[in-house]
């Protein structure tokens, strides 16, 4: 799915929709999307007005093997569930503890899945990028 604004979304919600759809993103890199996509993680992030990047983003993200796309579909479905889930969870906590709490409740819950993330796909955090070539 491509997002290709020339305007800055506040909020990024074009990229959204589509990961919550189960799709990888191409987006430029302002506004929401910077904060809602992690670059060659769960998807690419283009400078605005480049065609030329947009241009290799598309061809990089065609010639992904299915299983580099099943690798990134997994951290993406990772992300999109916790976020989903996370809205449930501290507005269900503020309501029984109080929004201070249910605040701090939820940053260590974050750290905990942060940790999964780091445990379950410890090659992708090294690299902070997913490899261009397949292994």
């Amino acid at each position: 799915m491509v997002s290709a604004s020339t305007n800055p979304e506040a909020f990024g919600r074009v990229a959204v929709e589509g990961q919550a759809m189960g799709r990888l993103v191409i987006a430029t890199e302002h506004g929401g999307a910077c904060e809602t996509v992690i670059a060659r993680q769960t998807g690419w992030l283009v400078p605005p007005a480049d065609p030329d990047a947009l241009a290799a983003a598309l061809d990089e993200a065609l010639s992904v093997s299915p299983e580099m796309r099943s690798r990134m579909m997994g951290l993406l479905s990772v992300c999109v569930g916790l976020c989903a889930l996370g809205f449930l969870h501290i507005g269900l906590l503020a309501d029984w503890v109080g929004a201070q709490n249910a605040v701090l409740i939820c940053t260590g819950e974050g750290l905990i899945a942060l940790i999964l993330v780091c445990w379950t796909w410890p090659e992708i955090i090294a690299r902070q990028t997913l490899p261009t070539t397949d292994p």
